[in-house]
């Protein structure tokens, strides 16, 4: 569960690694590679200190890969705001790193509803981001602890997040507020062609599967 001192970095798959990936696994489908590079990913951030909070949102069904089971077309990862400064340097070049092994991947960062672009910023951008996503942490636990209860808290809340956007805004960062947004209309286009790509894979999976399961059922024993 995402706290309100916690935040996302969304990984979109590349269009060609879309097109391209083999089909190993029933319930990844065709973005097999793609999912394990976000293991493999995930597994070099708590090998760096930067293990706690962090996982995929990519889950079997029971345990069990079918074809019917898919995952999100984008993975994230969970990280607490609280001390992720000091990781920064180390959490870009991971980064980086995953966006660079294949031409056309995108990472952004999200912080409830809002969610910034961040796959061609500098170290020094993505550092400035961080620095602003701990002091907003900050300022909403202290708001947290204040007597009113939830409901003030919610309105406290929404105006702390106000002045975060405004405040990336004015800063230069690209960015959406995703709580303006609904529905199909929270899929920019970038993402919906990647999503109808990805659709188009998995069909392409389910045709392969069923010709091979009919072909062994018109096989003489």
């Amino acid at each position: 569960m995402v706290g309100f001192t916690d935040f996302l970095v969304s990984f979109w798959p590349s269009e060609q690694e879309i097109v391209d990936s083999a089909c190993e696994d029933g319930y990844l489908a065709g973005l097999t590679e793609f999912y394990n590079s976000l293991d493999k990913l995930r597994n070099a951030l708590v090998d760096q200190g930067i293990g706690h909070g962090v996982h995929t949102y990519v889950h079997r069904h029971q345990g069990k890969m079918r074809i019917g089971a898919f995952p999100p077309e984008v993975g994230e990862l969970l990280f607490h705001s609280f001390g992720i400064l000091g990781y920064g340097v180390v959490l870009y070049k991971l980064l980086r790193l995953w966006v660079e092994l294949k031409k056309g991947r995108m990472i952004r960062v999200k912080l409830d509803d809002i969610e910034v672009e961040a796959t061609q910023l500098t170290e020094k951008q993505f550092i400035d981001l961080l620095a602003t996503i701990e002091e907003h942490a900050k300022k909403v636990d202290n708001a947290s602890k204040m007597p009113g209860g939830y409901r003030k808290f919610k309105r406290t809340y929404s105006s702390l997040e106000g002045a975060l956007a405004n405040r990336l805004e004015s800063e230069g960062f690209i960015l959406r507020d995703l709580g303006k947004l609904s529905g199909r209309e929270a899929r920019d286009e970038e993402k919906l062609r990647r999503h109808h790509l990805l659709l188009a894979s998995r069909n392409r999976f389910r045709d392969r599967v069923s010709r091979r399961r009919k072909k062994n059922r018109s096989s003489p024993i």
